[in-house]
């Protein structure tokens, strides 16, 4: 018996090595399995573009991965960071508030297993309530009510209120939220109101405000500045504009939260590498599936979200990723990042700077036009040197039709005024952008990037504030400063032009004054009249 018992163990110990070495193959050769969230939902919908995307990326490949993204039904984020820490998945599609807010053991063990790769895009808190209550906005104690559906157990949209109202010690009195679609626990009389945290336009909010019977209310702005300022990282100010939604007239003020894409730590680098460069590519093409989706899952949108996001968490990249995204050209990696956008934004100011100071100093104008002249006169005989040539005569004066009305627009002061205009409305427009990016940029997302701060401040100067008020004292002081830039500008422009058309008014009519002057002069014989600048620089008889 003993000796059976020995060859028994010999031959585990010799089969075993070999064993786990063709588990590990068969786990390498398995596919991805990406934990998404409901069916045709937005989690599910992106984790299928990626999978496509990573198929048309292979496609044109010479060794194709024996391996495919096998997108995974969930109820969403919650369940999803089950389906990781188990091993059950190998990527997951979470919210931030969801995957910071995990404590204690489960904490621990997501820090040492998963790893992220990028934050896809941001996902809105809606609140539909009947109408005819007193009041557009609701507090965050509100939503502890159980008459309010806050999503089933496992999706993000619990997860996220749960969190909340857990981390501001709001409690439901020990009655639990109705489980269930929050729509549909609306519709029958379940609940008062429904929560939502998804991409905007959510499907079943445009549902339920079709009838008249609903709307979406505000977030108290108490809550919203306790939220974005303990949460910076995770949470921003959001405003959802109107028309939005139907029979949605005011704008509407809420939070918004991120979502990650997540992947195991022992996931191999070369299939991430893989899964993110055919990420990148769809993203940065022409013909993207992922903006098909959302608008917002640009490059440099992902970018932006991602370096927002990476400050306030303690996990670590994966490796795949940052390779993934060394492989993109300079330009792209540069055309999304915050720091060229600050280069690009520095230029600018600092051409519009001279151009400013050219048309304001005559000295600096002069010395621009004679250098002009002089470049034109070498350009002239250069031109008479290659006639021998029989250059067509097309190409040899092209560059002086060119030239010529730019001479003509250097030497007319007029136009220097425009210039003027025009270099100031884009230094005030500069400046305010900057300023209200770094006042703004972690709490408002109407300025989350240079660009969007761009466009947000032309509002200011044009419209006002609409849907993109600040959130923060400096940046209410600098769209103060920014409204009354743009009342200000409004006046001085409508002066400014003004003053041109009447100088070329003027102009016009002396010319055509002393035109008829001189006309009926030599018609009658009589001498032209003199001008008073003549008159004082001919000598008279006397002095003669």
């Amino acid at each position: 018996m003993r000796t059976t018992w020995t060859c028994a163990v010999c031959v585990l110990a010799a089969v075993f090595p070999f064993a786990t070495a063709s588990a590990g193959l068969a786990a390498q050769a398995g596919d991805l399995r990406f934990a998404a969230g409901p069916e045709n939902g937005t989690y599910s919908v992106i984790g299928e573009a990626i999978r496509d995307a990573l198929r048309e990326n292979a496609a044109g490949e010479e060794e194709a991965p024996d391996w495919t993204v096998d997108v995974l039904t969930t109820k969403g984020s919650l369940e999803n960071i089950e389906l990781l820490l188990d091993g059950r998945a190998d990527l997951a599609l979470v919210q931030a508030d969801v995957f910071e807010g995990q404590t204690g053991p489960k904490r621990r063990q997501l820090v040492e297993d998963a790893t992220y790769l990028f934050v896809l895009l941001e996902e809105t808190l809606h609140i539909v309530h009947r109408t005819g209550i007193v009041g557009n906005t609701v507090s965050l104690r509100a939503l502890a009510d159980p008459r309010v559906a806050r999503g089933n157990p496992g999706s993000g949209t619990r997860g996220t209120l749960d969190g909340l109202l857990t981390r501001f010690g709001y409690s439901s009195n020990g009655d639990e939220p109705a489980d269930g679609d929050p729509a549909e626990l609306l519709n029958d009389d379940v609940v008062d109101a429904a929560c939502f945290v998804a991409a905007m336009p959510v499907a079943a909010v445009d549902e339920l405000l079709g009838p008249t019977n609903y709307r979406l209310l505000s977030l108290e702005r108490a809550d919203i500045d306790a939220i974005t300022s303990e949460f910076s990282g995770i949470y921003r100010a959001k405003t959802i504009a109107p028309d939005t939604y139907p029979h949605q007239d005011e704008v509407v003020r809420t939070v918004a939260v991120t979502a990650v894409l997540v992947a195991r730590r022992d996931v191999p680098v070369d299939r991430v590498e893989a899964l993110c460069s055919a990420l990148l590519a769809d993203v940065t093409g022409s013909e993207s599936r992922l903006a098909a989706v959302n608008p917002a899952l640009t490059y440099g949108d992902i970018e932006a979200r991602t370096g927002s996001w990476t400050r306030t968490t303690d996990l670590v990249r994966h490796e795949g990723a940052i390779r993934a995204e060394r492989q993109l050209s300079l330009w792209l990696r540069l055309r999304g990042s915050i720091p060229f956008q600050w280069i690009k934004l520095f230029a600018t100011a600092v051409l519009v700077c001279c151009l400013l100071a050219t048309a304001w100093f005559r000295p600096l104008r002069v010395r621009l036009m004679v250098r002009w002249s002089t470049h034109m006169i070498r350009l002239r005989r250069l031109l008479a040197r290659a006639a021998p040539l029989r250059a067509p005569s097309a190409v040899l004066v092209m560059p002086l039709r060119i030239g010529s009305p730019l001479r003509g627009f250097l030497l007319n002061s007029e136009s220097w005024k425009l210039v003027r205009i025009v270099c100031v409305l884009l230094l005030v427009w500069l400046a305010g952008a900057a300023f209200m990016y770094v006042f703004e940029a972690d709490r408002n997302a109407s300025f989350y990037s240079l660009e969007e701060s761009l466009t947000s401040i032309l509002v200011y100067l044009f419209s006002g504030l609409e849907d993109r008020a600040p959130q923060t004292i400096e940046g209410w002081a600098v769209s103060v400063l920014m409204l009354g830039a743009g009342i200000g500008l409004a006046a001085w422009l409508t002066g400014q032009f003004t003053a041109i058309l009447i100088d070329v008014a003027s102009r016009g009519g002396k010319a055509k004054l002393m035109s008829s002057r001189t006309r009926f002069s030599s018609s009658a014989g009589i001498p032209a009249p003199k001008t008073f600048s003549t008159i004082c620089t001919t000598p008279s008889a006397a002095v003669r």
